[in-house]
Parts: C-alpha cells; structure tokens; sequence
C-alpha cells in the first residue's frame, strides 16, 4: 500500500511543492481490535496537517491516515495560478476609401407677402376720486393705578467668630489635590480548551465500564442520535457532548438511588416528560438528560427538607 501511494501523481505532487515536509506515524489507541493511527505533516516545527484512520491492520490504517493527510493539505493551499501567454497582435492593413463627390442644389426662396395689421382705437374711461376716510374719535384710555410690591424682609444676619490663625493651623490649600481612581482593569477573554481527541476518547471509554454499556449499544445511541455508527467520524462538538451525556447518564443513577425510585417509576415518568423515549434514558438527548437530572436534584433536596 505504501509503495502505491509513493508511485501516485498526489505523493509526487506533494514532495515537489514541500521537498523539506516530514510525514510522523502515531498509533493512538486500540479500540474494538481496531488500530487508530494518527499521521502528521510537519516542516520543520510547524505541523502543516493531520490525518486519523482506524483499522484492524496497522498497516492499512497508516496508510489512510496518510492519503488524508495529504488530501487535507492540498484542500487548505490555493489553486496555482495560471500563467499568462502572450498573445502578438496581428497586423491590420486599412482598406483605402474612395471618396464620393456630392453636387449641391440651390433651393430659390419664394416671396413673402406681409399680412396687414388692423389697428383699434380705446377710449380712456374716467376714473371717479376716492374719498379720503373721515377720522375717528380717540378713545378714553384707562387711568393708569400704580401698585407697589411689597418690600423684602431683610434676613437675620448670622455671625460667627472665626478663630484667629495659629502656629498648629493648618493651610490646605498648598495641598495637593488627590490622584484620580486608576480605572478598572477589563477583563480578559476566556481562552477556549484545545480539542484533543485522545484524552477525550479515554473518559469516554470509563464513563461506557462504568455505567455498563458495551460497542453495541453505544452504537446504537450514536446513529439513533447523530447519524453516525463510529465515535471515529463525531465532530469536536458532538464528541464533548456525548461524553457530556454519559457523565450526566451515571449521575442520574445516583439521584434515583437518593431519590427511592424504582425502575418503573423512572420509566412512567420519562413516558410522560418525553413521549419519544418510550421510558428509556436510551432514546433522551444530552439537554432531557440534563432536565431529568435537575429534576431529580430538585426532588431528592425537598425530601431533605422535609423529612
């Protein structure tokens, strides 16, 4: 397998564009007699890509762990650019135009007889004068009253003695003025935690010992839930979330321990909350299991209280 992918055109491509790049071969982890290999692109210190594979053969999963590696290199750099091609313009003879002569016609302007023009004579009309307005009694105006405002009271003077200067007085306006309040640092942002498959996939592989479940039935909740039949293919996000899920799966048999409920009375109430679940925690997402488990919490607290 490896000297079919030395010989290919993607191989042969790739060593031309990064004669310098280095391919590391990691196994990871052993799950279900399946070898789950981890292959790197590195130049130098810098990791240029990475690719994972699983299989019953080592050799088989080093090989695909390769090939997508250097599919997933080739996905992230850009196309080559074309090269431009230059193009001689050819050479354009004009055509010679003959030119055409044109004889002018003379147009004889024809005569124009003025049309005469009726005058009107218009009398003037008299214009009769406007009586000028007659002018009208002045009327009485109102005698003025002067009211005088009320003068203000004058206010008690208050007087205090003020205490003659001394030797111990002291003068505070040499003083310096207090330094404004340094302002508040803003807080940073909070860094998001790297992704690391393997760590993730360890817990995953403890929380499934400790609540019992076997390859068949956590196969079964990954196709019933996301589609996908191998934790291999999960997302980042739907890696978290599923190791989530089973976390919150153990906690719940502790609450329904602390609780008193017996397994029919678990079931009858997951029918009623979530009438897809057909009773089992099996067939609830992370976010009902979540609300399941708060709902236990919240029950097992009152019986403290009240008991």
């Amino acid at each position: 397998m490896l000297e079919q992918i030395l010989s290919s055109s993607l191989w042969t491509q790739f060593r031309a564009a990064y004669p310098t790049a280095s391919l590391i071969s990691e196994l990871l982890h052993i799950h279900d007699r399946q070898y789950i290999v981890r292959v790197q692109i590195q130049c130098g210190n810098l990791v240029l890509a990475t690719g994972l594979s699983a299989d019953r053969q080592i050799e088989k999963a080093e090989d695909r762990a390769r090939e997508r590696a250097i599919a997933l290199l080739y996905s992230y750099s850009s196309p080559p650019t074309p090269t431009p091609i230059a193009v001689q313009p050819t050479p354009v003879e004009p055509t010679p135009v003959e030119p055409t002569l044109v004889e002018p016609t003379l147009v004889e302007p024809t005569p124009v007889e003025p049309t005469p023009v009726e005058t009107t004579s218009v009398e003037p009309t008299p214009v009769e004068p406007i009586a000028a307005p007659q002018p009208s009694p002045p009327k009485p105006t109102p005698s003025k009253v002067e009211v005088k405002a009320p003068e203000p009271e004058p206010e008690p003077e208050t007087w205090s003695p003020i205490p003659p200067l001394g030797e111990n007085t002291e003068d505070y306006t040499d003083q310096p003025l207090p330094p404004p309040p340094a302002p508040e640092p803003e807080p940073l942002p909070e860094l998001e935690e790297e992704f690391d498959f393997t760590d993730i996939s360890l817990k995953i592989d403890m929380e499934l010992k400790h609540i019992g479940w076997n390859s068949k039935r956590e196969s079964e909740y990954l196709k019933r839930i996301y589609g996908k039949n191998k934790r291999m293919i999960l997302g980042d996000r739907e890696m978290k979330e599923f190791l989530e899920y089973l976390q919150t799966y153990a906690q719940t048999d502790v609450e329904l321990k602390k609780v008193g409920w017996s397994a029919q009375q678990g079931k009858d109430y997951l029918k009623s909350q979530y009438p897809d679940s057909q009773g089992s925690r099996l067939m609830l997402t992370c976010s009902q299991m979540k609300e399941f488990l708060d709902y236990l919490q919240q029950t097992a607290s009152s019986n403290e209280e009240f008991f």
